[in-house]
């Protein structure tokens, strides 16, 4: 009788920072002690959707589905304050004993973006998109150095109230 190849099973580490608490899950059915936190076992609960890839096949962003939620949650996710808030999606490697292998790789960081949910009778599903923080690189802002755009983040500043006179500043350099 020929010796059976050992098991090895992957696993996917994600981490949701939300404004008042952390979400730590994991898509086995067990829960894990790892880095410091207990990891919630989704098992077939819980998908992480394929990345999505741009033009120059860098990943902009992916998906994860929560599952299984109870419909009394869904008010309390929604509550909660997650755009733009930090998410990472870990993998790993389990034995056949279900056991970590090695400390599992970040594959993937970003910031949440868009939060959708779903519900049937007693339980409900949450989607979170999540944008690549390289992603971010690309976009532009919408932000101007005036004294209106200052003062809507910084009430009390007043660091750029002579800022639009500088265009029609006439300087006089040297003698």
């Amino acid at each position: 009788m020929g010796s059976l190849a050992p098991i090895i099973r992957p696993i996917y580490f994600v981490h949701l920072n939300f404004s008042d608490d952390d979400v730590y899950v994991n898509t086995s059915p067990n829960d894990f002690e790892w880095n410091g936190q207990k990891w919630l076992g989704t098992g077939i609960l819980g998908e992480i959707t394929p990345p999505s890839q741009n033009i120059e096949l860098s990943v902009d962003r992916i998906s994860i589905r929560l599952t299984g939620v109870p419909v009394a949650k869904l008010a309390d996710a929604r509550s909660k304050n997650y755009r733009n808030r930090k998410a990472k999606l870990y993998v790993g490697l389990l034995d056949e004993n279900w056991e970590l292998i090695e400390t599992p790789k970040e594959t993937f960081s970003g910031r949440m973006d868009t939060m959708s949910t779903e519900s049937s009778n007693a339980t409900a599903s949450i989607l979170i998109d999540i944008v690549s923080d390289m992603s971010e690189w690309q976009r532009s802002r919408p932000y101007r150095y005036t004294d209106e755009m200052q003062r809507d983040r910084f009430s009390d500043d007043l660091g750029f109230q002579f800022v639009s006179r500088q265009k029609e500043a006439v300087l006089n350099w040297g003698s």
